[in-house]
């Protein structure tokens, strides 16, 4: 792609409908590469519980830091099984690497974004007498009101970033985009697509209410029979819960990417493959 193609990157409209397609083929895809997700998800996770000896909060920088470049990784596997090439991860990485000083880039943008939006969020909390830090007995006396308020609030304010970092480590690893062209596509793209996503957020906030409910029911039982134990296995089974549906998320990601940004002359080579393979 020459650099005209890039600035004038033609994004195309989602419909409803696409959002249900986006979240059944992303589901589909994610059983086929869970092994390779769970084992970055392990290194990953086993890294940052290293650094965390050092400082907590060099690891919530360190997690906006890297994670274009964890996606990067992701979608470049999924890329390998739409393409029917052997799933590898060293291959994934080697791939990664010739686009790593613009996803790194693209990680300094995000650490400033979240920083910048973190300050937003407190400005606003502040601004509406809600108190900034919240003790657990806070959160156990908080009225409904308050909770849903703080979910508005946190919500508004890191959509932004969730628009950003939506399609641009793919942009940069797939099609080259310099990070601000990246990230402004991105933005472009997700609010242009909206009805897809909102679709596809509601489909992933009904598994995630689903999935914790049968949770519940789990540890209900666990305590019943095995006692002060069950507390470990549901932690474990909150952990794997949040690692499947960042998977799922960005198998999703990865499929709406396909729908928006491929060219139609790649679209109607690989339709077949990717619909019916997936």
């Amino acid at each position: 792609m020459n650099l005209n193609q890039k600035h004038n990157q033609t994004l195309k409209s989602a419909t409803w409908k696409q959002g249900k397609h986006w979240f059944d083929d992303g589901l589909k895809l994610f059983n086929e590469i869970k092994n390779h997700w769970f084992l970055l998800c392990f290194t990953l996770a086993a890294l940052l519980f290293l650094l965390s000896h050092i400082s907590l909060n060099l690891v919530s920088f360190l997690m906006l830091f890297v994670s274009p470049v964890f996606t990067a990784l992701v979608l470049m596997i999924c890329q390998q099984f739409r393409k029917s090439q052997p799933i590898s991860v060293a291959s994934a990485a080697q791939q990664v690497m010739t686009q790593l000083n613009s996803l790194l880039a693209l990680g300094v943008i995000t650490v400033l974004l979240g920083l910048l939006l973190q300050q937003m969020n407190l400005q606003i909390l502040y601004l509406m007498g809600l108190p900034v830090e919240v003790t657990k007995s806070m959160l156990e006396n908080m009225s409904n009101q308050e909770v849903f308020t703080r979910s508005i609030v946190n919500f508004l304010s890191n959509l932004p970033l969730a628009l950003a970092l939506a399609f641009s480590p793919a942009l940069i690893v797939f099609n080259r985009h310099r990070p601000l062209q990246a990230v402004w596509l991105s933005v472009k793209a997700t609010i242009k697509a909206w009805k897809a996503f909102v679709v596809l957020s509601l489909l992933f906030i009904l598994t995630v209410f689903g999935v914790l409910l049968l949770s519940s029911l789990v540890f209900a039982v666990l305590t019943t029979v095995i006692g002060a134990a069950s507390q470990f296995i549901l932690s474990l089974m909150v952990l794997i819960l949040i690692a499947v549906i960042a998977g799922l998320g960005l198998c999703a990601q990865y499929m709406a990417y396909l729908d928006i940004f491929m060219p139609e002359n790649e679209e109607e080579n690989n339709d077949t493959q990717t619909t019916i393979e997936l």
